[in-house]
């Protein structure tokens, strides 16, 4: 996600709109007020946190359930919902990862004193490695082949919380 999109996210949800030219503003009661400014550093290390607290937990569980799935009666398509939610359409894959990297890269650019090139870097290899995990679980919905899914999620998982952990210390 770039950093144009989350301060439009922002904006919305502050109650501000585009004005002309693309800028942020807001009218009440007839006067104008400016959108405050995004604070990169506390927000990059509130989706550390925000991951380290939630995400990695869920996908704890996602690795638990997994070595149980093809003995499911419906499979097939619990695998493909898994392809689904792993590569989403309009995500660059990868559980959004490549997304977030662009947006580490966006703040970096912004804040060069964060340093958070390497932890991009970081992400788009996680959403690389997310997306073959999400692509492998498309095959195995047609033929079956389960072996080491679990085992590769798990070593996902321990990547997801080194990276929220390296955030949310910032």
């Amino acid at each position: 996600m770039s950093l144009s999109a989350v301060q439009f996210g922002r904006a919305a949800r502050l109650g501000f709109s585009l004005g002309r030219g693309g800028a942020p503003s807001r009218v009440l009661m007839g006067t104008a007020a400016p959108l405050p400014e995004l604070e990169l550093g506390p927000a990059v290390v509130r989706a550390g946190r925000r991951m380290r607290e939630q995400g990695v937990p869920q996908l704890e569980a996602l690795v638990r359930d997994l070595p149980g799935w093809p003995a499911l009666p419906d499979f097939a398509a619990c695998a493909r919902a898994g392809h689904a939610a792993i590569c989403a359409q309009g995500t660059d894959g990868g559980f959004h990862r490549a997304l977030f990297a662009q947006f580490l890269d966006e703040a970096q650019a912004a804040e060069p004193a964060l340093a958070l090139g390497r932890t991009a870097h970081d992400y788009r290899e996680l959403a690389w490695q997310w997306r073959e995990l999400g692509e492998a679980m498309q095959l195995a919905s047609r033929d079956g082949a389960w072996d080491g899914m679990a085992a590769h999620a798990a070593l996902l998982c321990e990547r997801e919380r080194a990276l929220a952990a390296r955030l949310a210390a910032l």
